[in-house]
């Protein structure tokens, strides 16, 4: 986690042999300033590798910059304006299985532990396979 943005969350994406580096992370900005520096958003997520990881991240092979904020068929214009934290735990009805135990809900915003970031997803997950598995 980091408070200097762009990037709030970096995450290491690189392949099991380590034959392909590869970062994904999350940006930090609000809604308003991305939308209004747009063009910039990429140079500034390198300027910000570079002061991570060194001069070799300057010349990365590719960026790819997605926001799903932009994305008119997942966010609702409310989203845009909402709270720029994660989830607080939510409450234990999202856990718990239904349809005679057969689902069970696993995301990050349903976990006990983390919600709303990568580790509440796998602790979500680990949690929903634990319990179907139980039977």
């Amino acid at each position: 986690m980091s408070h200097v943005v762009p990037l709030m969350e970096v995450h290491d994406h690189c392949s099991i042999d380590g034959d392909t580096a590869a970062l994904f992370g999350f940006v930090g900005w609000p809604y308003s300033v991305r939308a209004e520096q747009r063009s910039q958003l990429q140079t500034a997520i390198v300027e910000q590798l570079v002061r991570c990881f060194g001069q070799e991240a300057l010349s990365p092979l590719h960026v790819l910059v997605e926001d799903w904020s932009a994305n008119k068929f997942i966010v609702h214009p409310s989203d845009l304006v909402g709270p720029q934290s994660h989830p607080a735990v939510g409450p234990e009805i999202v856990r718990v299985p239904i349809w005679q135990g057969r689902l069970v809900f696993a995301a990050a915003e349903t976990s006990r532990q983390s919600p709303g970031l990568i580790d509440g997803a796998f602790f979500a997950a680990e949690t929903a396979a634990h319990s179907l598995l139980a039977g």
